[in-house]
């Protein structure tokens, strides 16, 4: 949004402050969440992601929707401190998504629904074979068009 060059400059700087009010929550999470996480440090990032997503007369009206959704859902982006075992981001689920949406970006996509949704069920397939048997996927996906 601060870059969008839609909003003056004091609204940009407030923008900016609260991306790096996030990046450094993150940070700070991810620096820490190798450890067990205490209830003081629980209490202390949901208080900060509470500061960092309360309303300010700065905040233009696209970033003051954001913030409200993110203090709408406030516990789903905590999830991983209740289960240790959920990480504490998306990335792994994010790249192996990444092939996909570069064929789609090269491809120009399918031109019709039909064409999408086939597409999207030989991806699923695909990449089942290959994440369950990653060494003969390959011989196995070329058994099921035999």
């Amino acid at each position: 949004m601060a870059e969008s060059g839609e909003f003056e400059e004091r609204k940009k700087k407030q923008i900016l402050k609260t991306y790096w009010g996030f990046s450094n929550l993150y940070q700070n999470i991810r620096e820490k969440i190798g450890n067990e996480l205490s209830p003081y440090l629980k209490r202390k990032f949901k208080k900060i992601f509470k500061e960092i997503t309360e309303s300010h007369f700065l905040d233009p009206t696209p970033l003051t929707k954001i913030k409200i959704a993110f203090r709408r859902n406030t516990e789903k982006y905590f999830t991983f401190l209740k289960h240790p075992n959920i990480p504490i981001d998306n990335n792994k689920a994010e790249r192996a998504l990444r092939h996909l949406a570069l064929k789609r970006k090269i491809s120009f996509g399918s031109k019709t629904q039909r064409g999408a949704e086939t597409t999207s069920i030989l991806a699923s397939v695909i990449m089942s074979l290959k994440w369950n048997d990653p060494q003969n996927w390959f011989q196995k996906y070329l058994k099921l068009g035999a």
